[in-house]
């Protein structure tokens, strides 16, 4: 492990971090570095004595024993066997850091340890739970719900979530020491039932890490009985709406983002109301171009030719919006499925649950958040503007209306303002649109992060990026590489798709704009 202080001009490697821009990281050199040398000649120095001292059978056995041996995960009910040093400190480091400081007990992530720390060691809790209060917590993050008992949150845990019915989140692993003599006397072997139990646990806790992926059952091969060829198919699809209109991509992921925000990432954007009173009739929503409407239908068609009533409109959108992402430049990307359709899709809910193009920072920060999105999803997916238009009305007033004193906002470069009041004139026709990214509209790049840096940002919401010095940071980062930017974007992609899915309570739509009658 290595210290490193970053100089000024290094800054823009490092965007998460804070004056003074420490920052601790492991480093891999290759076998021949100089920085071996010293050790190299040493050790064979070494071996040469050792060689003088040691029989051909003796070497052979030191040879057998280097190669046999392995590491024991000393946590008790682990029993977790590394052949490495290396695969030692990363099994413990996504299974054991969270651990209690009373009882030594370890859980997968923080949240579970202040959960296991209230119930089990605070007597205030026990206090409130005997007052009647629901005190127990789902252990679900993105459930939110309390219990007055802990047998109504297991059977929660169980019925909502499918938890296994043997998981016990405190209890059964814990055995008190007249219940362990109880069980010896039996004869019953305690050590492999007790890891057994941990097993159990630890199997059914480390699905927590991901939120609700594996509680609610997303997984990257949910169809892989089902429908095994989904992907092929919903991609032949979203190519040859490509082909058609380069407007499929950027309508496609607006569609996805404007889904997730409002109820999940359930296709309850979908629904075509007769009374206009469906999600997708709200005033935010009437910009969404119908060449994304169309792409996820004509998926879903072809979808339903092979595997019929299987295969949900949310993870239909899901799957196309990788697919334009890539289609343009960008990278692929696995996606986890298993979402289940949305029963309400409703216009007055939207309202107030989308980002504006005149979000400054701290409300963009704080409806990112409301979806466990932090600030780095939050300056990565706006990158998504990387390709795509928009009317004009969208950003007019930072061309004549910025300020009683100043008609221009004045982040903006002087020739590129000069460009968009020519092709934005105030009388402007309103089916004019501009290139959000002005140089490639049409490529998945960075691009979009270096323009800003050039005070060439369209919306405000993209302007406010390089207010905060962290985030600015962050696209400078992402500017002055684009590997960066892309493997951030998966990450924060996939983060997206799993805010507010259904994996009950919802239904497999025959067609998309409809409910199942």
């Amino acid at each position: 492990m290595a210290m490193e202080i970053v100089e000024e001009d290094d800054k823009s490697k490092f965007p998460e971090t804070e004056f003074p821009y420490w920052n601790s990281f492991r480093r891999k050199f290759p076998p021949d570095s100089p920085f071996f040398t010293s050790g190299d000649i040493e050790r064979q120095l070494l071996s040469k004595q050792v060689a003088l001292d040691v029989s051909e059978d003796e070497k052979q056995q030191l040879f057998v024993e280097d190669r046999e041996r392995s590491i024991l995960c000393p946590i008790v009910g682990c029993d977790a066997q590394l052949n490495s040093l290396e695969s030692f400190e990363d099994h413990y480091n996504a299974r054991h850091t969270a651990s209690c400081s009373v009882c030594s007990r370890v859980y997968p992530t923080q949240r579970l340890l202040s959960i296991h720390v209230s119930e089990m060691h605070e007597s205030f809790f026990q206090a409130k739970v005997a007052r009647g209060f629901p005190m127990y917590e789902c252990l679900v993050e993105t459930c939110g719900l309390k219990f007055k008992t802990y047998k109504a949150r297991h059977r929660h845990l169980v019925d909502k979530h499918k938890f296994p019915v043997s998981f016990e989140f405190s209890k059964k692993v814990h055995q008190s020491k007249k219940e362990r003599q109880k069980l010896h006397r039996k004869h019953v072997f305690h050590k492999e039932e007790a890891s057994s139990a941990m097993q159990v646990e630890n199997d059914t806790l480390e699905g927590l890490v991901s939120e609700n992926v594996k509680a609610g059952k997303l997984k990257k091969s949910f169809y892989k009985n089902s429908c095994p060829n989904v992907e092929s198919i919903v991609s032949d699809a979203v190519s040859k709406k490509f082909r058609q209109t380069f407007v499929t991509a950027q309508a496609t992921l607006r569609l996805f983002f404007h889904d997730c925000f409002v109820e999940g990432c359930d296709a309850s954007i979908m629904i075509v109301s007769p009374n206009r009173d469906a999600e997708r009739d709200a005033p935010d929503n009437l910009s969404l171009a119908g060449d994304g409407f169309d792409t996820v239908v004509k998926a879903k068609e072809a979808v339903e030719a092979v595997c019929p009533g299987i295969v949900s409109c949310a993870d239909i959108l899901a799957l196309a919006t990788r697919d334009v992402v890539s289609l343009t430049g960008g990278p692929s990307y696995k996606v986890e499925l298993g979402r289940l359709d949305g029963l309400v899709s409703k216009a007055s809910n939207v309202q107030n649950n989308l980002p504006g193009p005149q979000f400054d920072y701290q409300k963009l920060k704080a409806m990112f958040s409301s979806h466990k999105l932090s600030d780095i999803d939050l300056i990565t997916l706006s990158g998504a503007h990387t390709i795509g238009f928009s009317h004009c009305n969208r950003f007019a007033n930072r061309l004549y209306n910025f300020s009683p004193t100043t008609p221009t906002d004045p982040s903006f470069d002087p020739t590129y303002a000069l460009q968009l009041m020519q092709e934005c004139p105030p009388t402007v026709d309103p089916n004019i649109v501009v290139g959000i990214d002005p140089d490639t509209p049409r490529t998945f790049d960075n691009l979009y992060y270096q323009n800003l840096l050039d005070g060439k940002g369209l919306f405000a919401s993209d302007e406010t990026l390089l207010s905060n010095p962290k985030s600015r940071r962050t696209v400078e980062a992402f500017a002055s590489n684009i590997s960066k930017f892309s493997s951030g974007f998966v990450k924060s992609m996939v983060k997206l798709g799993r805010v507010g899915v259904k994996t009950s309570n919802g239904e497999v739509r025959r067609d998309c704009t409809k409910y199942n009658g």
